[in-house]
């Protein structure tokens, strides 16, 4: 087994561990955080903590109200330029907490006034040492490359902020259930994949709301695990050009959530099956059932806002399992390092 598979296979065990732990710390940030009363957030992030990061934007928009926007690190490191976020709660994610950007960004961040808060998962690294408060992820050592069970962790302990932000009964209940749904998640879908994508050079992952960052995530994961080249839109943009290219066959991974995009993507997915493309669809039963004649990763039925984890869970497995099949080692891709210290 990979380590790759390994830390898959750890996730459950990670989000339970997170539940064990963060409910008293959470509880007083989200006091201080009401206290501060933030006009808006901004995050900091890179690789697939940005993605993380993304989720969090529909996340605290739709949960908090929060204007919330993704840092430009170069703005501070290159540029120096100073921003104004005294009335700013600022989350920096990172596994590592190591690069140097990251932490120069943050640290002008709290020099200005913001409120500073680290999700990482080294609490002893220099981003840790910077923040104000510190959300561990408890995702203990992550050795392959691939970052899988940090990133969920990540989502994982962002909807828990969230929750200790501003109460929905629905999501916490779900979001309890989440490590065993986690670990029933079939993946009769791998058969799919390794089929649809044996010789495929190319793909397109799209997803809509909160599954939109599951997209940017898993297009990462196929250029960097299975040298695919991937490439991730909303589904709201597909029609605006990425469409052209449907006259050729290739596989588009369709990740869907039962939630106000569904009769959208569920219409894109009617035009795609018109096409050469290969749509291969993710989603639980009650988004996939108008489909049964399309390849489909069915997921235990969820909280809409979890189903996207659920996606990535179940899809980090395929991903590994398509590395192998095409002769790669899953934890080592070529050129690149597990921790990125950009500057």
């Amino acid at each position: 087994m990979s380590l790759m598979a390994e830390e898959i296979a750890q996730i459950p065990a990670v989000l339970r561990t997170q539940f064990q732990h963060h409910a008293p710390l959470l509880k007083t940030l989200a006091a201080q955080i009401h206290h501060f009363n933030p006009a808006f957030i901004v995050t900091i992030a890179r690789g697939s903590s940005d993605h993380a990061a993304t989720f969090a934007r529909y996340l605290f928009e739709t949960q908090l109200g929060l204007i919330t926007a993704s840092a430009a690190p170069s703005v501070y490191t290159l540029y120096k330029t100073p921003m104004h976020l005294k009335k700013a709660l600022v989350i920096a994610l990172s596994q590592s907490g190591a690069s140097p950007d990251l932490c120069e960004t943050l640290a002008a961040a709290r020099q200005q006034g913001a409120l500073t808060v680290a999700l990482v998962n080294q609490v002893d690294s220099p981003l840790a040492k910077i923040a104000e408060w510190v959300i561990p992820l408890y995702a203990g050592p992550e050795h392959a490359v691939a970052a899988t069970k940090s990133y969920v962790a990540t989502l994982h302990a962002l909807v828990q902020l969230s929750l200790a932000l501003q109460s929905n009964a629905a999501l916490q209940a779900a979001l309890q259930q989440l490590p065993l749904h986690i670990a029933q998640s079939s993946p009769t879908l791998c058969e799919h994949l390794l089929s649809a994508y044996a010789k495929a050079q190319t793909t397109l992952i799209t997803a809509r709301g909160f599954g939109f960052p599951i997209a940017l995530e898993l297009a990462l994961k196929f250029k960097e695990v299975t040298q695919i080249h991937a490439e991730s839109f909303s589904s709201a943009e597909i029609l605006h050009g990425p469409f052209s290219l449907f006259n050729q066959a290739f596989p588009v991974l369709v990740l869907t959530q039962n939630d106000a995009t569904l009769p959208a993507v569920h219409t894109l997915i009617q035009q795609m099956h018109q096409t050469a493309v290969q749509p291969i669809l993710v989603g639980d039963q009650t988004t996939l059932s108008p489909f049964p004649d399309l390849p489909q990763l069915c997921l235990p039925i969820t909280h809409p806002i979890l189903t996207p984890l659920l996606s990535v869970a179940a899809l980090y497995p395929c991903i590994e399992a398509l590395a192998r099949s095409k002769g790669l080692n899953p934890d080592a891709p070529p050129l690149i390092q597990k921790i990125t210290r950009t500057l």
